[in-house]
């Protein structure tokens, strides 16, 4: 529904100030939210370039360092003591604020923040959990966790296949696409190149994004059929994970292209790297939730070569729009690279069709639609959001 704005006090809780996908995606529903009259607070673990972009969309920070995120190094030993016990000051605290500002809706951006969904069933709030990534990293516990999840949430939206498919079967769930936003543009040149193919890939400086394994793809489309290619990875890691980047670092030196590789830290104007790039490459080594920087890639004309699993499924066409190849495989991604370089796709028409259909704020709409549903009687029947594996 687009009625006459309706207003609502929300409270976004974030799980990093970074601008990486998920960020983005919920910064797209705040600002299509405060066209309908709701006003948002948001809570970030601390301070960062995301919290300048929600302050400039009208949003009030909170930087919570208390809250609890879960990492993958808080689920082993320690990490994980310390995990457990930083749940029950981390609720509290989400508690007492959505006393404070008189919050009428809790919005958990990510299955990272379990607490949020703890705070708003002791206050009594709707809450909407939106999910947008793959928790396999939980391991033995996964499917408690999903089933924690589903049993917390007044509405549970997934923002593809993958992240609903974890779900057990009979979970009232809606799969929501993210959507990809036009650039306002930007005054700053394209990232400098010198001609030869250039390959791209975007994101957290992680090794479920695969990185590694793109690195030594790359090396063997340099000592094969591209010996002037370049490689451009626009990332910083996690506080912490510095030991996966300084690996990355050393299997360049190791392969001696370091002349070829460059590394530049997250691009909050990443239509530079796109402009520059021929062709976007996205090794996932685990189930990506979505894939946003890969929608990007697209609908600026770039072929795309993603592994065969994961959100990237349900909008990247073999042969249409690039390349799959197997997860963690070298010799798959460089002869899929191989293949994406030599190929003319996509055409334009076929980025006009994906920006087309995922232009914002078509998939956005949906999620606001359902703060309306929560906070204004205009109620769905749950069972028309029953979506466990489609």
């Amino acid at each position: 529904m687009t009625g006459a704005p309706a207003a609502g006090q929300i409270l976004l809780v974030n799980p990093t100030a970074d601008l990486y996908g998920a960020t983005r995606a919920a910064l797209s529903v705040v600002c299509h939210a405060g066209s309908r009259g709701y006003q948002w607070t948001v809570v970030l673990p601390d301070d960062g370039p995301a919290a300048a972009a929600f302050e400039q969309a009208g949003s009030t920070v909170v930087l919570f360092p208390s809250l609890t995120v879960i990492r993958k190094k808080s689920l082993r030993g320690l990490g994980a003591l310390s995990l457990l016990g930083s749940m029950i000051p981390s609720a509290r605290a989400l508690t007492r604020l959505i006393h404070q500002r008189k919050i009428d809706l809790v919005y958990t951006n990510t299955a990272l923040l379990p607490t949020a969904a703890t705070a708003a069933r002791r206050t009594g709030r709707p809450h909407v959990w939106h999910i947008r990534e793959v928790f396999d990293e939980l391991g033995p516990i996964s499917l408690a966790y999903a089933r924690f999840v589903a049993r917390n949430a007044d509405v549970l939206l997934c923002n593809s296949r993958a992240t609903g498919a974890q779900f057990p079967d009979g979970t009232y769930l809606q799969v929501i696409h993210d959507d990809w936003v036009e650039s306002t543009g930007s005054d700053a040149p394209p990232l400098r190149v010198d001609g030869s193919p250039v390959i791209a890939t975007m994101g957290r400086l992680s090794a479920r994004k695969g990185m590694h394994v793109l690195i030594e793809a790359f090396a063997r489309l340099k000592q094969g059929p591209f010996p002037t290619a370049r490689l451009v990875i626009a990332g910083a890691c996690f506080p912490g994970n510095e030991r996966y980047t300084r690996h990355l670092h050393d299997l360049v030196a190791h392969h001696n292209i370091e002349d070829a590789v460059t590394f530049t830290s997250h691009l909050n104007e990443p239509d530079r790297l796109y402009a520059a790039a021929d062709l976007f490459c996205l090794p996932t080594t685990r189930p990506e939730g979505f894939g946003l920087v890969v929608l990007e890639a697209l609908a600026h004309g770039l072929p795309v070569v993603v592994s065969d699993h994961g959100g990237a499924l349900d909008f990247v066409e073999e042969g249409r729009h690039g390349r799959f190849a197997e997860p963690g495989d070298p010799a798959s991604v460089a002869t899929a690279c191989e293949r994406a370089l030599r190929e003319t796709l996509p055409t334009q028409q076929t980025a006009q069709e994906v920006r087309t259909r995922f232009a914002y704020p078509a998939n956005t709409r949906a999620v606001v639609d359902h703060f309306d549903q929560m906070l204004h009687g205009h109620t769905a029947d749950r069972r028309d959001h029953a979506h466990p594996h489609a």
